[in-house]
């Protein structure tokens, strides 16, 4: 997965159910490069059927890779 694309899987992943992700505050939150990148990335990872989109919030489409996540790599920064 391309460095863009993940950094914005892992941002949702953190959220759980993440909204405005080219928003300036969800941009700084995350150490996101910029909206333009997330806005390149979001198609992409939607397409793989990594996340999914409804009524304005985007999730992880694997809620067990939310949680091994949200519990391991986030804390040993090893992802």
């Amino acid at each position: 997965m391309p460095k863009k694309q993940s950094l914005v899987f892992r941002a949702i992943a953190k959220d759980g159910k993440a909204q405005n992700l080219t928003s300036g505050k969800f941009i700084k939150r995350h150490g996101l490069l910029s909206p333009a990148s997330v806005k390149s990335a979001v198609p992409a990872l939607l397409e793989k059927g990594l996340i999914t989109y409804d009524r304005g919030i985007y999730q992880q489409y694997d809620k067990f890779l939310e949680i091994w996540l949200n519990k391991t790599a986030f804390h040993t920064n090893s992802w």
